[in-house]
C-alpha cells in the first residue's frame, strides 16, 4: 500500500423533516478513484441533532440512527426496535454506526418548539497500522434514518479524514474477498 496524497477531507450534510413515522437517506459518495487505488479513513466525527416540530403538549420520542458505510450497495439503516434482543448483526462494511435517543414534553417548548442535545461521536483510527483501518476502493455511503411519533427536523452531517492509497494486486484481492 502506498498513500497517494496528503490527509483530505470531506463533509457531507443530511437534513430534512421526518413528517411520517420514518424517513431514511442515503447518499452515495464518490472518490472518482483510479484503478488500483482507494481510500484510507484515518477519522470520523459524526453529528446528530433532531429539532421538534411540534408544539402539541405531548410527551414525544425519537431515535437517530447515522452510519457510514464503505459498501456502497448497502441501503438499509436498521433500528433496534425492528430487531429482537436475540438478534445478532455481522456488517464489517459500517465503520461508523451513531445511535441517538431522546424523549421530552413539548409543552415546555417555546413557540419554536424544543430542542433536543446535540450528539457527537469520533472515531479515530489514526493511531492504527494502515492495513487495520477502514478502506474502500468504491464509493461508501452516508446513511441517516430517523423514527419517532411525532415530527422532527433533523441535521445531521459527518466529517471525514482519509488518504487515498495505490494497492497492490494483493491488497486489491483481499480487499474484494472481505466483500463478499
Amino acid at each position: 500500500m502506498i498513500r497517494l496524497t496528503p490527509e483530505l477531507w470531506l463533509h457531507s450534510t443530511l437534513e430534512g423533516d421526518s413528517t411520517t413515522s420514518s424517513v431514511t437517506e442515503s447518499r452515495a459518495i464518490d472518490f472518482n478513484l483510479a484503478r488500483r487505488s482507494g481510500i484510507v479513513i484515518n477519522r470520523i466525527i459524526s453529528q446528530i441533532a433532531l429539532h421538534l416540530d411540534t408544539l402539541s403538549g405531548n410527551e414525544t420520542a425519537g431515535v437517530g440512527v447515522q452510519e457510514v458505510d464503505v459498501d456502497p450497495d448497502n441501503l438499509i439503516v436498521e433500528f433496534a426496535g425492528d430487531l429482537t434482543p436475540e438478534d445478532l448483526k455481522i456488517d464489517s462494511s459500517r465503520c461508523l454506526r451513531h445511535v441517538v435517543h431522546g424523549s421530552q414534553d413539548t409543552a415546555t417548548g417555546g413557540a419554536d418548539g424544543v430542542t433536543k442535545p446535540h450528539s457527537q461521536l469520533i472515531k479515530d483510527w489514526s493511531h492504527m497500522r494502515m492495513e487495520e483501518r477502514p478502506i474502500s476502493i468504491t464509493s461508501i455511503r452516508h446513511h441517516f434514518g430517523v423514527q419517532c411519533s411525532l415530527s422532527h427536523k433533523y441535521q445531521v452531517e459527518i466529517n471525514i479524514d482519509y488518504f487515498i492509497v495505490e494497492l497492490s494486486l494483493e491488497e486489491l484481492g483481499i480487499i474484494n474477498a472481505s466483500r463478499r
